[in-house]
């Protein structure tokens, strides 16, 4: 590495350089992402409607609810889940699983959020004329910005059962069985799970 200014230039192209190829990734994790989901739920949409009657239509649908929520729910609630999903996926058009509008306005927030949320890492370079020391500020706030992510977000768990039952069937799910679903804590529905198409 060199000294001086033009090593803290070197470490600066280094990080911007990190920051970009991580966004880049993370964009295209999330379309693969909301492909693979889509998918599942095309497959398992074809799934119900070639079943050979209702009651195995209902059962694959049950084998998917089960997995998914079984340590979350109590039986009746996702019996009821089942039910509704069930009743709305024999009348529900095929899912096209091809990357949409969305998928790249998603990629594109993806990016921006990992490249924005570095820069406060690339600012010492930009400030200091000695590179290890610029690097050392750098890591400390890497790791200031850990812990602070890491405190806030304990400070506020996300109602992760209401954030996967929510994709599946939003008004088939009973308030009364997730306390966080219900009031002014309800969530919104989550646009990288798409639900079936009505």
């Amino acid at each position: 590495m060199a000294e001086g200014k033009a090593g803290v230039r070197q470490l600066l192209h280094s990080a911007l350089g990190c920051n970009i190829a991580w966004g880049i990734i993370d964009g295209v994790m999330y379309i693969m992402n909301c492909l693979t989901e889509r998918s599942g739920k095309a497959r398992l949409l074809e799934a119900v409607q070639h079943a050979p009657n209702p009651a195995a239509g209902l059962e694959l649908v049950r084998a998917k609810v089960e997995s998914e929520f079984e340590a979350l729910s109590k039986p009746e609630d996702r019996e009821a889940l089942c039910q509704a999903i069930f009743k709305h996926a024999t009348h529900a058009r095929p899912i096209k699983t091809r990357v949409t509008k969305e998928d790249f306005y998603g990629a594109l927030a993806c990016f921006w959020l990992v490249f924005i949320s570095c820069l406060p890492a690339a600012a010492p370079f930009l400030i200091f004329d000695q590179p290890r020391l610029a690097l050392r500020v750098s890591n400390f706030l890497l790791i200031a910005m850990l812990f602070l992510v890491g405190h806030n977000w304990r400070s506020r768990p996300t109602p992760i059962a209401c954030s996967l039952a929510w994709p599946w069937w939003p008004s088939a799910w009973p308030s009364s069985a997730w306390p966080c679903c219900s009031g002014d804590r309800s969530p919104e529905p989550c646009r990288s799970s798409p639900s079936f198409s009505r």
